[in-house]
């Protein structure tokens, strides 16, 4: 950008899907056989979810609008973790219905989960301090 060319007067942002590609590899190769699971609410920009579905990551999705704009990437259910701390019922039963069967869980929306979703397989959340490096590289 120059001072010539005219104001921004709205948000954007750039995308080196290359960058992504890069980190996404190193991340399986630093942690072998520990699945990664990209947060759609971090970004659900369309051309990185493509590309880190292309690159078999896993999805966290917090809705069932994730959920489905995921499987219209065509990303299978078993690549898709349900996310979110306060489960509404009718969420629950979208996962299920579509085959979603993992999710994270505490305490108080254990007996929830087993309610509208037997199947589904628990996934502990647990908060640690980030302290430290955590680079990959």
């Amino acid at each position: 950008m120059t001072a010539a060319d005219p104001p921004v007067t709205c948000a954007f942002s750039v995308l080196n899907l290359g960058k992504v590609a890069e980190l996404f590899v190193a991340w399986q190769r630093g942690l072998k056989g520990v699945p990664s699971y990209y947060a759609i609410k971090c970004n659900p920009n369309s051309a990185l979810l493509g590309a880190l579905a292309a690159l078999g990551a896993g999805f966290d999705c917090a809705s069932p609008a994730e959920m489905d704009a995921v499987f219209a990437l065509g990303v299978a259910a078993d690549r898709i973790i349900y996310v979110n701390p306060c489960n509404p019922e009718a969420h629950i039963q979208h996962a299920a219905s579509v085959g979603v069967d993992i999710t994270t869980f505490d305490s108080v929306e254990v007996d929830k989960l087993t309610r509208f979703h037997p199947r589904c397989r628990l996934l502990l959340r647990l908060k640690v301090p980030d302290v430290g490096d955590a680079s990959l590289t």
